[in-house]
Parts: structure tokens; sequence; C-alpha cells
């Protein structure tokens, strides 16, 4: 289905594509290929919501980044948490014996980087337990906010890259390494 905030954001402009692309400076088949990719970048969103003065906003553009995820509209729902695999069984469910607090840490922190790599940026520590297989209340004691959590997770090259990749898209080549840091860590840190 396509975003019918971006249908939205060309009726803003002036009505079509080319309209779009004059206001961002850009060429219309970049706007094809956000059609084709379902996802306008990051950086794009920010400025349609600046140039529009609001008639489009950043969430509406980019739901997957600047909305909760259980708030994400059906629309957006390409990605199947399902196709991830799962941190290995047991792993997570310590309880005062067998397997100890470490390798409960361990199950969900990778549970929150297959997540994170999915494109929920920020779960909540729920989640993180129920794909870990632990008990809310274990994951809740190992860490003492869900920033650490987040951070921690994102502490990995390839949730990194796969974080940039989904926010900054084929425009991540030209932007520093710090840059990229940067965004990587508002986006798991909520802001925007």
């Amino acid at each position: 289905m396509i975003n019918p905030a971006l249908q939205k954001a060309c009726a803003a402009a002036g009505g079509n594509c080319e309209d779009l692309a004059r206001l961002l400076g850009i060429t219309p088949s970049a706007i094809s290929q956000w059609k084709i990719k379902n996802r306008v970048p990051l950086r794009r969103a920010l400025q349609i919501e600046a140039l529009t003065g609001g008639q489009v906003t950043k969430e509406e553009l980019r739901p997957d980044v600047f909305l909760d995820p259980g708030r994400v509209p059906e629309w957006r729902s390409d990605v199947a948490l399902d196709c991830f695999p799962q941190p290995e069984p047991g792993l997570g469910g310590w309880q005062g014996g067998g397997a100890g607090p470490s390798a409960s840490r361990a199950a969900i922190v990778s549970a929150c980087r297959l997540l994170m790599r999915a494109g929920q940026f920020r779960p909540s520590v729920r989640d993180c337990c129920m794909w870990a297989e632990c008990s809310l209340p274990v994951g809740v004691g190992l860490f003492k906010t869900i920033e650490i959590l987040h951070l921690e997770a994102a502490d990995d090259p390839a949730t990194r890259d796969a974080i940039v990749e989904r926010v900054v898209g084929d425009e991540r080549t030209a932007l520093a390494v710090e840059t990229l840091n940067r965004i990587v860590r508002a986006v798991v840190m909520g802001a925007g």
C-alpha cells in the first residue's frame, strides 16, 4: 500500500510529485524511489514537515521512527517480526535457578537488537522479555531504565547499521560516522 502521507505531502506542495520534488530541490525520480521503497528518508520527512508548515508531519511520514511501535499504522506494518530469529530458547528463563542473570541480560539485549533491526527502535522491556522468554520482573530488575537497555542494544555494529539503513537510507554514505552515531542515539533515545 502506498504511504498516504506521501500523497498528502505531494498535495500540500502543489498537487503532484513533481511539485514536491521542486519544493525539496530534488528530482521527481527520488520521490518515485520513496514510493517503491515505501519509505521517506528521515531528513526529507523533517524537511517536508517544515516546508508544508506542519500540514504533513514527520510522524505521518515516518511512523516507524517517530511513533511508538504499537501506534504504527497498518500501511506501514510491512515488517513481520516473526521472520527474524528469536534468541535461543531458555536463555532468558532465569528465575533464581538455572541460567543466571548474565544469560537473561544477554537474551534480553539480543531480543532488543532483533526488534530494533526490524524497525521497532524503542521496544518496551515487556516486548524484549517476551522475545527472550524472560519474566518481566527479571527484565525490569536487570535494567535500571529502558534507556540503558536501548543504548546497550544499539551499541552493536549490525544493529547500528540496520537502524542507519532504515532511518537514513542511501544518504548514509554522505554522512560522517559521528553524525550517524548521533542519529542512532537520537532514534533509540526517542529524540526527534
